[in-house]
């Protein structure tokens, strides 16, 4: 019988945070006016991420189980099919863009002043300390369901970083010109 690791309760508490901070709305652009996207994509396994952390924390089988996802974590310190993509990407400015949940769990889209750690301890690197925002709540309006979105507009002429407070590893770069 194989047995899955426990994850403590502040761990559950962020994530189960993160599953009810609301709904983002889809875009509903088309065109030359659509928003450019970054696709949030995961490959959880339901019944292994289900037993592993709560019900509901994956809803779209995407076929790595818990143990296949934390091996490599455990290994990488990031799961390579738990990404931002594209990992960088330009803008015009006053161009809005539009993240894309196309995974099975909640993430976030959050700007960040520099990459570092997220908001679950386990899934930092050793020694780092979540940001102040991950305990008084600022994040939870960057949460993005699965087949949510989230669209970020009236972002400033430069580099902006954003990132899962979830699974750190996840970012990208968005420059605007």
């Amino acid at each position: 019988m194989r047995r899955h690791r426990i994850i403590a309760p502040g761990t559950i508490a962020a994530l189960v945070l993160l599953g009810f901070a609301g709904t983002a709305q889809a875009d509903s652009g088309s065109g030359s006016h659509r928003a450019p996207v970054v696709d949030i994509q995961d490959r959880c396994d339901p019944v292994t991420f289900d037993a592993a952390i709560a019900p509901g924390t994956c809803v779209r089988d995407g076929g790595t189980t818990f143990d296949e996802f934390f091996a490599e974590f455990l290994d990488k310190r990031s799961v390579g099919h738990w990404r931002f993509h594209p990992d960088d990407l330009t803008i015009r400015s006053g161009q809005p863009l539009t993240a894309v949940n196309q995974g099975g769990e909640v993430h976030t889209f959050t700007e960040v002043p520099e990459f570092g750690p997220g908001c679950v301890p386990m899934l930092n690197q050793p020694g780092d300390v979540p940001p102040d925002f991950c305990t008084n709540g600022t994040f939870g309006d960057t949460a993005v369901p699965p087949d949510g979105s989230r669209t970020v507009a009236g972002l400033s002429r430069g580099t902006h970083d954003f990132q899962c407070l979830v699974h750190p590893w996840m970012h990208t770069v968005v420059t605007v010109r």
